[in-house]
């Protein structure tokens, strides 16, 4: 309470506590230098108390210019001071900080190092109090580090020991040696000195004349019998029938690798087909699944059949056979399965219309799965297509004739013939190549179609790696015809039959209608080797 002239109020007053401790310490800590000067430290203190006296006292704050305490008739109350009781004899805290040190001179003995660093009390200053002290410090320290500065000694010259060889090689060359070899000469040699304030070097030159005995490197010269091609072509527009029927082997439903199958629809490239009947069909179940895929309505129905010889006309097998076909256009293709029908028989699953030749080749025709639809462009020729066929060339035969070569110890020979950076015909050996012939219709009469050139490279290679080449040029001039043939491919006809089927009737009311402008038809007709007629 707070008397204030005659009156007693409530006042409000503060509690004082000014602490003087000196304390004697240890201070271990680590210090890390990220990058020269700066210092990243922690660590912990431990420090003895010297000095622990206290005043405390309790002082009136509001009423601030008037009024005293009730009890002692003043504006402060509770005074004392002394030795703070029950002192511990021990604290300790931790810290952590930074610094940095500037060096005050060059050799870096002298260093002034600022710092900042921050100590948490461990223990509380006296027994009877809850009472940690925590200190914010920023400092200032000048560092000494004795450097012992000697000074420069004389330098002794440093002396250096080199040898330097000069060698003349002659080179001898027989086909009498087997492998190459070194003759060493007898040594010459001049020694010199050379000094400098620092440096006494001492050369000595060795001169030697070695001999070199070798065979004659490798020397490869090819001969070619032409350096043109001259060739006579025709364009041809033909449209490809195609055969919807798919062949398998003996008692399997697997789809034969002669079919070319592919894991994603964007695999194939229908306006690459080829231009060979053979080729074509092999694509058969591809041109089908994509035509489908392009008309989303059409449907299409397939009969699977055995051989009623071999396989009994099993009726099972024609079903898988039939499947084996539906699963690749709905895996591949992705084709909706109830667009594809398979009809099968119960018994006698044979074709209507079978090979009865008692051979592999009349057994094996029996062995299909038919495909058919009602909708006609599923199963229509594909499209016409313009390209150039050979008639004729000369030469006939390319000869390459490596006579003319230096061979001896020979290890491996190549002969390469490349056409547009393709390689169209290759050869290879480890003895001594003769001459090889090469008749173009066999292997290059596909491929030589357009004014091209053909690089033929010859190299050859010894035992002990020495390479040899030799490369000649093959141009090829193309003479095309000016008739343009129209050509209609591949009419099936049934067993035994020489009824054109009605589908195959259209086709040719086709071809005839979009070719009206002929001036000469050729109609060439065959037969298969199976029975005896």
């Amino acid at each position: 309470m707070v008397r204030v002239q005659d009156s007693v109020i409530v006042g409000v007053f503060e509690h004082n506590l000014k602490a003087n401790i000196l304390t004697f310490g240890f201070e271990p800590y680590l210090r890390f230098n990220p990058i020269y000067g700066l210092g990243i430290f922690a660590g912990g203190r431990i420090a003895f108390p010297i000095q622990k006296k206290f005043d405390q006292w309790e002082q009136l704050v509001e009423p601030a210019d008037r009024g005293v305490f009730v009890d002692t008739q003043s504006r402060i109350r509770n005074k004392f001071s002394g030795d703070i009781p029950k002192a511990k004899s021990i604290q300790t805290d931790i810290q952590f900080g930074i610094s940095y040190d500037f060096a005050l001179n060059k050799h870096k003995s002298f260093i002034l190092s600022p710092f900042v660093s921050y100590h948490f009390g461990m223990n509380d200053v006296a027994d009877s109090v809850k009472w940690k002290i925590n200190s914010f410090r920023i400092g200032l320290s000048i560092k000494y580090l004795p450097i012992h500065i000697e000074k420069p000694k004389a330098i002794e010259p440093r002396e250096e020991f080199r040898k330097e060889y000069i060698i003349d090689t002659i080179v001898v060359e027989s086909e009498n040696v087997h492998r190459s070899r070194f003759s060493y000469g007898k040594e010459r040699k001049d020694t010199s000195i050379q000094k400098t304030a620092e440096l006494i070097t001492i050369v000595e030159k060795i001169y030697r004349t070695d001999t070199l005995f070798r065979k004659p490197k490798p020397i490869a010269k090819i001969d070619v019998n032409t350096t043109t091609i001259y060739l006579e072509t025709q364009f041809v527009t033909q449209a490809f029938p195609i055969l919807p029927i798919v062949f398998f082997e003996y008692n399997s439903s697997e789809i034969l690798n002669f079919y070319k199958k592919i894991q994603r629809a964007d695999e194939f490239n229908y306006d690459s087909l080829p231009t060979k009947p053979l080729e074509l069909n092999k694509q058969i179940l591809n041109i089908i699944g994509y035509r489908l895929k392009q008309k989303s309505e059409s449907q299409i129905t397939i009969v699977g059949f055995s051989d009623s010889t071999t396989e009994k006309a099993s009726c099972e097998l024609a079903r898988k056979r039939a499947e084996a076909v539906k699963n690749y256009l709905v895996n591949v293709w992705k084709i909706e399965p109830k667009r594809i029908l398979i009809q099968t028989g119960k018994e006698r699953c044979y074709p209507k219309n079978r090979t009865i030749t008692p051979n592999d080749s009349g057994y094996s025709e029996n062995r299909r799965v038919l495909i058919t639809s009602s909708d006609p462009e599923i199963l229509q020729p594909v499209a016409k297509k313009r390209f150039l066929e050979l008639l004729d060339f000369k030469p006939r035969v390319l000869e390459f004739n490596p006579k003319n070569s230096f061979l001896h110890g020979l290890r491996r020979w190549n002969l390469n013939v490349e056409a547009e950076g393709k390689t169209i015909l290759s050869y290879s050996g480890n003895e001594n190549p003769s001459t090889i012939n090469e008749n173009i219709q066999d292997k290059l009469a596909d491929l030589l179609t357009h004014n091209q050139t053909l690089i033929v490279n010859f190299t050859v290679e010894d035992n002990e790696g020495n390479i040899s080449q030799d490369i000649k040029r093959i141009a090829v001039v193309n003479d095309t015809n000016e008739i343009e043939i129209q050509r209609l491919s591949l009419i099936l006809f049934d067993v035994a039959s020489a009824e054109i089927p009605r589908g195959t009737k259209s086709e040719i009311a086709k071809f005839l209608a979009t070719n009206s402008e002929l001036t000469q038809a050729r109609i060439i007709g065959y037969s298969d080797i199976l029975g005896d007629r």
